[in-house]
């Protein structure tokens, strides 16, 4: 599937297709995510530990998000990470 993109500056934009929308709607209502507030996608950890925030910074981020705006969060993670995330998701 083809992302449309918009760059405004360094900035760039991209924007989800009708059938990755239609996707996401329904895997939300499966995992029973309230699709009527906004979403926030966050990854805990880098695809390498050379980009990987330190995790003190990173729980307090999600505790400031959690505590602050009313949103869902959700965790991003390569299957390899699996485990990590697991051990990540206990300081949060």
């Amino acid at each position: 599937q083809e992302f449309k993109e918009r760059s405004h500056g360094n900035v760039h934009f991209k924007f989800v297709s009708a059938d990755e929308k239609a996707f996401a709607k329904k895997l939300f209502a499966e995992k029973k995510v309230d699709s009527s507030r906004k979403t926030v996608m966050i990854s805990l950890l880098g695809s390498e530990p050379l980009k990987t925030y330190p995790l003190n910074y990173m729980t307090q981020i999600v505790d400031y998000i959690g505590q602050n705006h009313d949103v869902n969060i959700l965790f991003n993670y390569f299957p390899k990470q699996l485990e990590p995330e697991k051990t990540t998701f206990q300081f949060i």
